[in-house]
């Protein structure tokens, strides 16, 4: 399976956490690769951050940011996962 990793602009990371606080964005590799596995097999990409928001508006917020910031080609390098 053919991974790559992205990295995750420090001031994206600043603002998601404002968002959902510190502890629930997840910028370590190997977070990162276990949020982003998927089990069809398919070539992926590593996300470069997991937020981990607690209700739909930190949902809406974080995904509202990373649209503002931009989503490489419409690839989606911010994964968020409910229920911390």
């Amino acid at each position: 399976m053919n991974m790559q990793a992205v990295t995750a602009d420090e001031a994206l990371v600043a603002q998601l956490k404002q968002i959902v606080g510190n502890d629930h964005v997840l910028t370590e590799e190997k977070d990162r690769d276990f949020f982003s596995t998927d089990l069809s097999g398919r070539d992926r990409e590593i996300a470069a951050v997991v937020i981990q928001p607690g209700n739909t508006e930190e949902l809406a917020a974080g995904v509202e940011r990373q649209r503002v910031e931009g989503d490489e080609g419409g690839r989606d390098h911010v994964l968020g996962q409910r229920g911390r």
